[in-house]
């Protein structure tokens, strides 16, 4: 089906790249969002009372995210008293998965107000992704001043500001994790 298009519009230089060794004509168009138009709401009183004295660690989707790295870094965290892991958008086996662990709270289906309270609350967004393109997660993370631990993986700083903090591989990663405040 593609040998028929005269050209493809990606969402990434790596889809780009990728692209043009197989003999296509791309053109690269950064990916943008709407501005988030939310109300804070209250975040007590849901699962559990949220812990502004604790690191508090964001994580939502799933399309091309990379779950068993952040099983990894949760089961080593697991007795660290000060990281709390807030998991979003998880159904099912994945969310039996992270409920196992104390220092999760994995929530069911919530607002966007409540998606955006959270967000802005946590100090960290964790996104251990498997491939980069544009990712709201991430822009939104940004938007809300959060700082997001990635991955260098081919097309993450298409869209990552350099305030964010890089992992190359595991054990990097582990360190990160190790030097949190």
């Amino acid at each position: 089906m593609l040998k028929k298009l005269n050209h493809i519009i990606v969402l990434s230089s790596e889809q780009k790249n990728k692209m043009e060794s197989l003999g296509y004509n791309c053109t690269f168009i950064p990916h943008g969002f709407s501005k988030p138009n939310f109300k804070i709401v209250d975040l007590n009183g849901t699962k559990n009372t949220f812990n502004q004295t604790k690191i508090n660690i964001f994580f939502s989707g799933n399309t091309y995210r990379d779950l068993d790295t952040l099983e990894y870094v949760i089961a080593d965290n697991k007795d660290n008293p000060d990281i709390v892991f807030h998991i979003l958008s998880q159904k099912g086996e994945n969310k039996i998965r992270f409920q196992q662990f104390k220092n999760t709270i994995v929530y069911d289906r919530v607002s966007d107000d409540f998606y955006f309270t959270l967000l802005s609350r946590c100090d960290y967004n964790f996104l251990p992704l498997t491939f980069a393109t544009a990712n709201n997660t991430l822009l939104e993370a940004q938007f809300l001043g959060v700082i997001s631990i990635l991955p260098l993986t081919g097309g993450i700083m298409d869209y990552a500001s350099n305030s964010n903090i890089f992992y190359s591989n595991l054990e990097q990663l582990l360190s990160i994790f190790k030097r949190l405040k």
